[in-house]
């Protein structure tokens, strides 16, 4: 695909898996991502969803060059399986105190 077709390219979905190559990421067997419009559009795309690698993932996008570099543009990206980032790892050490209330005594 030519540059020039790239910018007429209409929006597409790809599936598979997710796979870091060197500073960049893509689909596995496929092309590389890019957060285009984005100032580092490699790298951005990379900071972002690098840490799916390995999960399936759905993107949808566009086919564009990047420095002469065939690309695919992502519009969305959805993983099969997200990761949550745990809360605050203090607050899961422990367990909050209970407080035990005795039975007052009664004066005699």
């Amino acid at each position: 695909m030519s540059q020039d077709q790239a910018a007429e390219s209409k929006i597409r979905t790809l599936t598979g898996k997710l796979v870091v190559i060197g500073q960049d990421i893509a689909i596995e067997g496929g092309p590389i991502l890019a957060l285009c419009g984005e100032d580092d559009e490699l790298g951005a795309a990379v900071r972002a969803y690098g840490d799916l690698e390995g999960q399936e993932a759905t993107v949808t996008g566009t086919d564009n060059f990047i420095g002469g570099l065939p690309v695919f543009c992502i519009s969305s990206l959805t993983a099969a399986t997200v990761t949550a980032p745990v809360a605050n790892a203090d607050m899961q050490k422990t367990a909050p105190k209970k407080t035990i209330k005795r039975a007052s005594r009664k004066k005699s």
